[in-house]
């Protein structure tokens, strides 16, 4: 009964809106009264509305490494994906305004996402992919989730839009994460990456305990460097000389990740550079 009225009261606020013309006037956000009514949970931890993208029969480090297309937190930031010059895969992040984010949500409401249904898949799981878009509004959250047809090509305009609720992005540049470790076969002819003798784990522990070890420093920025290449991403060697494929995940920016264990949540300090003495402390 809660969610059946809550899908009526959306209903309603949709008319008003499409009856204010406000989805055909973006530009009036801030001036129009009509988007007073739409409010959400304005916390860092509250994912608002994300588009998802899985890709059937992939790997478990694969999956782990995927990052969303577009995420909007409460607090206005905003992540998303796209691709570099070269075909690597680059993570944005971004602050948007409450205005912006209002006529977003507006957007998917008025193109029906409340009357849209999941569609039934493919029965082979290794086909294809799932794409599906979550919004959390008035403590309900709702799930759609389709193979790729989506009502007048909804999802990819949604997405468009999410990754335009701000024009001042930053590149994703992270400094800690959780790591994991997946044996596969060596291939040699492959570029080479070679597990870094300073830290004090190694994959082959990784997968003998299965788990994932929390990482800081360089060595993240490296990986994560190394996993958003698409065409010439580098075989991971362990100590064992047995290869590797590697999973990195960032609380924030990857899908379900967890939070960095107590006191670990800030990035580690930047060396201070010793000065060279002068002559006269060194007389």
């Amino acid at each position: 009964m809660r969610r059946y009225l809550f899908l009526i009261a959306v209903a309603a606020f949709s008319a008003i809106l499409a009856g204010c013309g406000s989805a055909s006037r973006p530009d009036d956000t801030a001036s129009d009264p009509g988007l007073d009514r739409l409010d959400w949970e304005h916390d860092a931890a509250t994912i608002i509305v994300r588009l998802d993208i899985r890709e059937n029969g992939n790997t478990s480090a694969s999956n782990l490494n995927a990052i969303p297309p577009c995420t909007v937190w409460g607090d206005g930031r905003v992540v998303w994906v796209t691709r570099g010059d070269s075909g690597e895969e680059e993570v944005l992040e971004t602050r948007a305004t409450d205005d912006a984010i209002r006529t977003f949500l507006e957007d998917i409401i008025n193109r029906g996402f409340y009357t849209w249904e999941d569609e039934l898949v493919s029965s082979d799981p290794n086909a294809g992919v799932t794409q599906s878009l979550t919004v959390y509004l008035y403590d309900d959250v709702r799930t759609v989730q389709r193979a790729t047809n989506w009502p007048e090509n909804g999802f990819d305009l949604i997405l468009e839009k999410c990754q335009q609720l701000s024009p001042t992005p930053v590149l994703v540049l992270p400094w800690g994460g959780w790591v994991s470790a997946y044996p596969v076969a060596r291939d040699d002819r492959l570029p080479h990456w070679y597990w870094p003798e300073t830290l004090d784990f190694t994959p082959a522990q990784m997968v003998a305990n299965g788990e994932a070890r929390w990482l800081r420093g360089d060595a993240v920025a490296e990986i994560w460097s190394m996993l958003r290449e698409t065409v010439n991403r580098p075989q991971v060697i362990g100590p064992d000389e047995q290869a590797y494929q590697l999973a990195l995940v960032i609380p924030g920016i990857s899908r379900d990740a967890a939070a960095p264990p107590p006191g670990e949540d800030q990035p580690l300090p930047t060396p201070t550079p010793q000065a060279t003495p002068t002559t006269a402390e060194i007389m």
